[in-house]
């Protein structure tokens, strides 16, 4: 359902858009389209054309087409701006600002800017650095620990550079590696799938490679799913890594894990509460939460975790995504490191790549290594 009304959305706004904005740039060229009407047709058929191109296709086409919907809005509001500065001069002059404004010029090229530096922000992962200080007694050198999400195999990393950050990440050498899921989605073919759970799986660390579950590893919005759920599971824990489905696993004396079942997972009830989660778990541990949508942060915190990691987001991926995320409190925390409470921090990653397009705008691709210390 959300496919269907975005793609309507992109259609009505690429039609409105470039019809609208084509017509005025003829305008500034001088062509008159009210007298010629024959041209005003191929016009409207070109954007018809393009708003069938967006509302089917919902990538870079789609992404550009936003971009440029959003830098055009901007100039109209500096047109505003400048009409209501000038007043009476506007009307007469300025015409060197009324060209380049017409001409539509300035949010085309904007966005084709946006849109190239997104792509290289995508291809380009870093690692994010994070300090997590506790009260509670942990050992001298403390924990460090390698979090990795939203991989979406198959949009933008390849294998060559997924064994490139897996290198990476065990030249750091982390007390745990954990994955938070999203790391394959319904682009992800079969083999892919196995492949990026190899990659990951080989990773060398103290304790070994965690995963939970995110909303498109199963491929729930796919018709078509290249594997089953008990495929996928088969593959990850043939990886050698261990598969948290809303279930705490106790690393050693002073570290505890709880992975939680993603919130889109419906079967047997839905996941459990985190407080029921936390029965039975040590008081003095270090706990983390595992949780690929950065939901229900005082909960946790009332449970007693220390720790909540998660993806999702993509840090928005696509300006102003993310900013309308932060103003609508879509979820508890966007991107970044937070407190909650007295004791429990939160981290919510960016991810290695993104979903859909091989762009991000609004957050770098990257993984975090966070140091855990007293």
């Amino acid at each position: 359902m959300f496919m269907y009304i975005m793609s309507a959305l992109l259609a009505a706004i690429a039609f409105s858009f470039y019809y609208f904005y084509i017509r005025r740039a003829c305008t500034v060229a001088g062509i008159d389209i009210k007298t010629d009407r024959a041209f005003g047709a191929v016009i409207a058929l070109i954007a018809a054309c393009l708003a069938a191109v967006f509302a089917s296709d919902m990538g870079i086409g789609a992404v550009f087409t936003l971009h440029i919907l959003v830098f055009a809005l901007v100039f109209d509001f500096a047109n505003f701006i400048v009409k209501k500065a000038c007043k009476k001069r506007y009307a007469d002059g300025c015409e060197a600002w009324k060209t380049v404004y017409g001409s539509g010029i300035v949010p085309l090229v904007a966005a084709l800017v946006m849109v190239i530096a997104g792509y290289a922000v995508m291809n380009n992962v870093v690692r994010a650095d994070y300090s997590v200080f506790t009260k509670k007694s942990l050992r001298a050198e403390g924990y460090t620990v390698a979090l990795i999400s939203d991989v979406h195999y198959g949009i933008s990393i390849d294998g060559a550079e997924l064994d490139r950050i897996c290198d990476e990440i065990s030249a750091a050498y982390p007390s745990v590696v954990v994955l938070c899921g999203d790391i394959v989605d319904e682009s992800t073919t079969a083999d892919g799938m196995r492949e990026v759970f190899d990659a990951l799986g080989s990773i060398k660390s103290e304790f070994g490679v965690f995963y939970v579950y995110g909303n498109h590893d199963r491929q729930l919005y796919s018709d078509t799913a290249a594997f089953t759920e008990a495929e996928l599971e088969q593959a990850i824990t043939d990886s050698g890594i261990t598969v948290l489905r809303d279930e705490a696993y106790t690393v050693n004396s002073e570290l505890t894990l709880i992975g939680r079942e993603d919130r889109s997972y419906r079967a047997n009830g839905g996941r459990k509460p985190i407080a029921e989660l936390m029965n039975g778990v040590d008081p003095n541990s270090f706990v983390i939460t595992l949780d690929h949508q950065p939901h229900e942060y005082a909960e946790n915190a009332d449970a007693g975790v220390d720790l909540i990691l998660s993806g999702h987001t993509h840090g928005g991926q696509i300006f102003p995504a993310n900013l309308l995320f932060d103003l609508f409190k879509l979820n508890d925390l966007n991107y970044g490191h937070a407190t909650i409470g007295e004791h429990c921090q939160a981290i919510v990653t960016s991810g290695l790549a993104g979903w859909g397009f091989p762009v991000k705008t609004s957050a770098p691709a990257e993984y975090v290594i966070a140091e855990i210390k007293n």
